[in-house]
């Protein structure tokens, strides 16, 4: 079974670590992340760092630790914590990649948080990577988003399962 804990501080974050959790979300967000071996065990583990920026982005050091353990390369999901009862489905995700790039994080990383490091940490083979036998998901939009993360919001079609769903076409 696999685990992600709830945190938002370091040492909450290294005893889920050392106890096997494979994801945090929100990661440390209260005070700055100054515990480099956290970072290193982090990237031994595999584990997932989920900041939720939306959630989180009162806090001074969130995005700063989300900065750090990304250009560590520690593996980054994009994700909503939607069911916190907060936001909006959909609406928070689209808030959630432009916080991160403002966090320092390029929108082609983002970019693969929000598919192949989201379907990694959800342990879905088949979703976030455009290959053969994978299913056919795919946003279609009208402007570039690794130039201007915020062309997310420009949509033109969504193809799901390699059907057509949404056409602004």
């Amino acid at each position: 079974m696999r685990v992600t804990v709830h945190t938002t501080q370091q040492t909450a974050a290294r005893e889920a670590v050392e106890a096997g959790a494979d994801g945090l979300e929100h990661g440390v967000t209260v005070e700055p992340l100054t515990d480099h071996s956290l970072i290193d065990l982090m990237l031994e583990r595999g584990t997932t760092y989920t900041p939720t920026l939306w959630i989180d982005d009162a806090h001074p050091d969130a995005r700063g630790n989300l900065k750090k353990v990304a250009e560590a390369g520690v593996h980054i999901a994009l994700g909503s914590d939607t069911f916190s009862g907060l936001g909006r489905y959909g609406a928070n995700t689209l808030e959630e990649a432009g916080l991160m790039v403002a966090a320092g994080m390029t929108p082609a990383q983002v970019l693969a948080a929000g598919t192949s490091g989201a379907a990694r940490q959800c342990v879905r083979p088949d979703l976030g990577t455009v290959a053969p036998g994978k299913r056919a998901d795919l946003l279609v939009l009208d402007a570039d988003p690794t130039a201007d993360i915020g062309s997310l919001r420009d949509l033109r079609m969504v193809i799901q399962n390699g059907g057509i769903t949404v056409d602004k076409r």
